[in-house]
């Protein structure tokens, strides 16, 4: 069975995540400074694939049910200004 889009997009922001809580973990066992900042930093680099995997997710949901919103309602278009 082959998944969607937007089951990739949440698959691989769960595996992201849990990469980064690896790194933490690692992280509290490490010994020196250096090693911790680095694992540290990974975390936050795993952490930030994830929310841009999540966002991708959102708008691939979104393109996939025509703009709709929660309430199944197609969402307005922003109100555009008018020049003076």
């Amino acid at each position: 069975m082959q998944r969607s889009d937007g089951e990739l997009m949440q698959h691989w922001g769960e595996k992201y995540r849990e990469l980064a809580r690896e790194c933490l973990r690692v992280a509290s066992a490490t010994i020196t400074a250096e090693s911790r900042s680095l694992l540290v930093e990974m975390a936050r680099v795993w952490t930030r694939q994830a929310d841009e995997r999540a966002q991708q997710q959102k708008e691939q949901s979104k393109k996939d049910h025509g703009g709709a919103t929660s309430s199944g309602k197609a969402s307005a278009p922003a109100p555009r200004e008018i020049p003076p």
